[in-house]
């Protein structure tokens, strides 16, 4: 069987055991489509065959988005990258204006925000690496609460 789905969020580390390299997390109508209807193991997607999975491009069009949640403002950041064609790796950050790149930390409680502490910034450039090392620019990204901006690019299709 094969099934085609969205990851939307990082398996929470956080007082999760089950939450190793190459585990995933399903939703439930994910769980439905692979597993059948009659099996029952708490939530677990039968191993009887080795089950495998990779990565594969996002059907997206347009640019890649920038989303701040609520809690963003001139003092804290929290951004995910939405309608990217590939798993986000890294995001990298400066106030604009400025010359030096900082890391952004990716949260793993849940939540697929990249965090981080500002120091009175309304604006931004980004650095946005996906998981393939290809790395997209955009300067002066205007942050807010709840907010979405669209970037100027997208990440190209691998061979």
């Amino acid at each position: 069987m094969t099934a085609t789905f969205v990851a939307v969020d990082q398996c929470p580390t956080n007082g999760n055991p089950k939450c190793v390299s190459g585990h995933l997390d399903l939703s439930h109508a994910a769980y439905a489509a692979v597993v059948p209807a009659n099996y029952v193991n708490g939530g677990e997607v039968p191993n009887s065959d080795p089950v495998s999975w990779h990565y594969v491009p996002c059907a997206v069009t347009g640019n890649i988005d920038y989303h701040f949640d609520t809690g963003t403002s001139e003092y804290w950041l929290a951004v995910q990258i939405r309608n990217a064609r590939y798993g986000i790796a890294k995001i990298r950050f400066r106030p604009s204006g400025t010359t030096t790149f900082s890391d952004a930390t990716d949260r793993t409680d849940g939540y697929a925000y990249y965090t981080a502490s500002l120091n009175k910034t309304t604006s931004l450039d980004f650095q946005v690496v996906d998981e393939y090392g290809h790395v997209l620019e955009d300067d002066d990204v205007s942050i807010a609460a709840n907010a979405d901006r669209t970037g100027s690019g997208q990440f190209p299709l691998c061979p």
